[in-house]
C-alpha cells in the first residue's frame, strides 16, 4: 500500500460513513469530488480502486463510481496491475468490477498491454490477474504477446491462449521455441483438450529432451486416459537425470495417484538430498489425502482413470 493510500484510510472511512445514506449516484459523485479536493486525480483513482479491491465500497455506489467517473479514461488500469499496491486476490476482485461496469474495459486493457515500453513485471502481473478469465476478447491481446521479446511473457501468453483457443498451428509454433518454458506452457494448454490432434502433440512432446516439457506432456496424456502415461511417469522416476526424477515427483504430487506410493518410497532413498526431500513431501501429502478420504479412496484423477470415466 502506498503512502497516499495509508494516509487516506481515515478520510475515506469518515466519508463512507457520512455518505452511506446517500443515493448511489449522489454518493459516487460526492465521494470522488471530495477525494479530488484533497488529493490529485490519480491518487483519488488509486484510493477508489483500493476500496473496490478490498470490498469496502457499497456495490451500488461502486457501479456508479466506475460507470460515471472512472470509466471516462484508462487511469485506473495501471493501478489494477500494480503488484506493490494490490494483492493478486484484490486485483482479481477489482478486475471483475471494472469488467462489469466499464463497457470499454477490454479495449483499454489491450491498449495498455500493447505498449512495448511496459515493464515485464507489470505485463506478467496483468497476465496473472487475467489468468482465470475465459473471455474470447483476450485472444487478440494474448496472440500479440506470444511474439514478445520477453521469454516469460511469451510462454505465459502461449499457455493462456492455448487454453482459450486451442490452435494446432499456434501450438506447433510454440513447440519450435528454443525456450523450454514456452514449450512446456504450450503443452499445459492441451491438458484438458480431448482431441486426436492434442493427443498426437502430447505424444510428440513427451519425448522432448527437457524434463519440464516431457513431464507436462505425460500429465496431459494421463488426463487423456492414455494407459501408458502413468507407466512412463514411473520410468521417469528412475531416470538417470535428477531433474527428470524431480519432475516425476512433481507429477505424482499434482495427480495424487496412490499408485505412485512405491516409487516415491524408493525415491525417498535417492542419493540426491533434494530428491529425497521432495519425495518425502509428496508421500506425506498422498498419505494425508488417503486418511481424509472415505475408505481411503484414490484421488479423483486416479479414480476416473481406473473407472474409465
Amino acid at each position: 500500500m502506498t503512502q497516499v493510500a495509508r494516509e487516506s484510510t481515515y478520510d475515506t472511512d469518515r466519508m463512507l460513513t457520512e455518505l452511506a445514506s446517500s443515493e448511489p449516484h449522489r454518493f459516487a459523485a460526492t465521494f470522488f469530488r471530495q477525494l479530488c479536493e484533497k488529493y490529485s486525480k490519480q491518487e483519488a483513482i488509486q484510493i477508489c480502486v483500493g476500496l473496490i479491491a478490498r470490498g469496502e465500497m457499497p456495490p451500488a455506489a461502486q457501479k456508479w463510481l466506475i460507470g460515471w467517473r472512472m470509466a471516462r479514461d484508462s487511469s485506473y488500469i495501471p493501478v489494477l496491475f500494480d503488484p506493490d499496491f494490490l494483492t493478486l486476490d484484490e486485483a482479481k476482485r477489482a478486475l471483475a468490477a471494472f469488467r462489469e461496469h466499464d463497457a470499454l474495459f477490454h479495449l483499454k486493457l489491450q491498449r495498455f498491454l500493447s505498449n512495448r515500453q511496459m515493464p515485464s513485471r507489470i505485463v506478467l502481473r496483468a497476465l496473472s490477474v487475467l489468468a482465470d478469465l475465459e473471455a474470447s476478447t483476450l485472444v487478440p491481446l494474448l496472440r500479440n504477446l506470444t511474439y514478445s521479446e520477453d521469454e516469460h511473457i511469451r510462454s505465459t501468453a502461449s499457455k493462456m491462449l492455448c487454453k482459450l483457443r486451442p490452435n494446432r498451428m499456434l501450438i506447433e509454433r510454440q513447440l519450435q521455441s528454443p525456450d523450454p518454458r514456452t514449450r512446456a506452457n504450450a503443452i499445459e494448454g492441451l491438458w484438458h483438450l480431448h482431441t486426436m490432434d492434442a493427443a498426437h502433440m502430447l505424444r510428440l512432446a513427451s519425448k522432448d529432451p527437457h524434463h519440464r516439457v516431457a513431464v507436462n506432456a505425460l500429465v496431459g496424456l494421463y488426463y487423456q486416459k492414455d494407459p501408458s502415461a502413468f507407466d512412463r511417469l514411473l520410468e521417469m522416476a528412475r531416470h538417470e537425470s535428477s531433474l527428470f526424477r524431480a519432475a516425476a515427483i512433481w507429477a505424482f504430487g499434482h495427480l495424487g495417484d496412490p499408485r505412485a506410493t512405491p516409487a516415491l518410497e524408493q525415491m525417498s532413498q535417492d542419493p540426491r538430498p533434494f530428491i529425497r526431500r521432495k519425495a518425502a513431501e509428496v508421500l506425506q501429502r498422498l498419505q494425508a489425502s488417503r486418511e481424509h478420504s472415505p475408505d481411503g479412496a484414490a484421488a479423483p484423477e486416479a479414480s476416473q482413470r481406473e473407472s474409465g470415466a
